[in-house]
């Protein structure tokens, strides 16, 4: 997963990628957010469209992968920390929705091993393609990219 966010009044771009057991990339989608106010924020609506975009394309063992140090913390270590309540919202939604998997798991990865999914999230917020969109393999613009990190 990847997250594009800039400030709180430019939209924010997220994307998601996912690859077989080898490798291989099968799909990748990305998509536009607006009036997101943090990158908080941001990384838990990524989370919450990946997983949601996984259960409506019948994917149910998932290892979601991504640099989101925030929202990590949030979903994980929630110890009544003052936060806005739509991030509060969003991280519940996201903990059911996920109990509709049969296996999962979040994966913290160094953003290098993740620079395929934060370069579509970003080409939403600095070549403003706020076109939505899920395709088969990689895009066409990263396929060399794709091939060096598989």
């Amino acid at each position: 997963m990847g997250v594009a966010w800039v400030n709180g009044s430019i939209n924010c771009g997220v994307s998601w990628i996912t690859r077989d057991s080898s490798g291989k990339v099968l799909m990748h989608s990305r998509r536009a957010y607006s009036a997101v106010h943090s990158l908080e924020e941001a990384e838990l609506c990524a989370t919450l469209w990946a997983v949601e975009s996984m259960q409506s394309l019948r994917l149910d063992n998932i290892i979601f992968e991504s640099s989101f140090t925030r929202a990590r913390r949030f979903l994980y270590h929630w110890d009544g920390q003052v936060c806005a309540l739509e991030s509060l919202r969003v991280s519940n939604i996201i903990n059911s929705k996920l109990q509709l998997l049969s296996a999962w798991r979040f994966d913290h990865v160094p953003p290098e091993r993740n620079s395929i999914a934060l370069r579509i999230a970003v080409s939403v917020t600095s070549e403003h393609r706020y076109q939505s969109y899920v395709a088969r393999d990689g895009p066409a613009w990263l396929h060399q990219a794709i091939a060096r990190e598989a």
